[in-house]
């Protein structure tokens, strides 16, 4: 249910801006309140758990007020570099080797760092990457189509439709996590988020193919992806949100054999899922509640919607 415009806002935000915070008026003339962490976003929390938030937020400011800076490298609450230090569990996935040449075309102006990942262990990944993206030599405006939702939730099988579809270039994260593991690197969500600046930066050069399929969950990591997409060329995108009951997404977890690298982070995957829904309410295209057995009318009703955007943004 979409939140009512708001009448007045008042927004109070620090000079580093890693906790903002929003407190306006809705039409009923009600104080609200909304504030970020961690890139996610609480809002309607009863006023005995917001206030905390709050006076850390004031404290934070009155730290910057007096010169107090982080040191170098430090990662601050909420911040990308605290973000990207998570561990992310690493899926199973049987993997071919191989790459495939495509003439070269302009590429994009993508800052890739190596914090988290050296650049030698981006390459290989990349090349054995290559393997599976089918339409390297269509030629396609920039688009991104990105998912909501949490593991087991069909976000891989409608990837795969759409790909084809569309012939876009459909990037797995979890194929990214299957080669670091099988490569020993350490997997956390810098390496991941690294090496997916290195990809975009990199398939630009060898492929005139500009519609990503991005084949992950965008629920914890939005705006990281907003911009990276952006740097890309990539600025329109469509956002498909699935919408399946816990018990059921639990019950297919294992059945499908996730149950022991999955079940311990679930709660905290599907309590994101959850409040990115609330938080990203206007920017998501369409909500499925079901994602692996839609019928071929409601696959040609979404491929429709994908399209009318998608020529739009040309």
């Amino acid at each position: 249910m979409r939140n009512p415009p708001l009448q007045e806002e008042i927004s109070l935000t620090p000079r580093h801006s890693f906790w903002p915070l929003a407190i306006f008026l809705d039409n009923s003339g009600n104080l609200r309140y909304k504030t970020k962490l961690n890139l996610l976003a609480f809002d309607g929390l009863p006023m005995s758990r917001i206030l905390p938030i709050f006076m850390v937020l004031l404290f934070s400011c009155s730290q910057s007020d007096h010169g107090v800076e982080p040191e170098p490298g430090a990662s601050m609450p909420g911040t990308e570099s605290e973000h990207l230090k998570e561990q992310d569990p690493a899926p199973v996935f049987e993997s071919n080797s191989g790459t495939k040449q495509q003439p070269k075309v302009a590429s994009q102006e993508i800052p890739v760092t190596f914090d988290y990942i050296t650049e030698r262990e981006c390459e290989e990944i990349f090349a054995r990457q290559l393997k599976h993206l089918k339409y390297l030599g269509v030629k396609n405006p920039p688009f991104a189509v990105m998912f909501s939702g949490t593991q087991a939730m069909g976000k891989t099988t409608l990837a795969r439709k759409i790909e084809d579809e569309f012939k876009g270039l459909r990037y797995s994260t979890d194929v990214a996590r299957a080669y670091m593991s099988e490569e020993n690197i350490e997997i956390t969500k810098g390496s991941v988020y690294e090496y997916s600046r290195y990809f975009l930066k990199e398939i630009s050069k060898i492929s005139e193919n500009r519609f990503i399929v991005f084949d992950s969950t965008v629920d914890r990591k939005y705006q990281l992806l907003k911009d990276l997409l952006s740097k890309a060329g990539i600025r329109d995108s469509f956002l498909i949100r699935i919408e399946i009951p816990y018990e059921e997404v639990k019950m297919r977890l294992r059945e499908r054999g996730d149950a022991s690298t999955v079940l311990p982070h679930f709660d905290n995957y599907y309590r994101s899922h959850a409040l990115f829904g609330n938080m990203f309410t206007d920017n998501i295209d369409i909500t499925l509640k079901e994602s692996v057995k839609l019928t071929k009318e409601e696959l040609n009703r979404l491929t429709k919607l994908i399209a009318n955007k998608y020529s739009r943004s040309r």
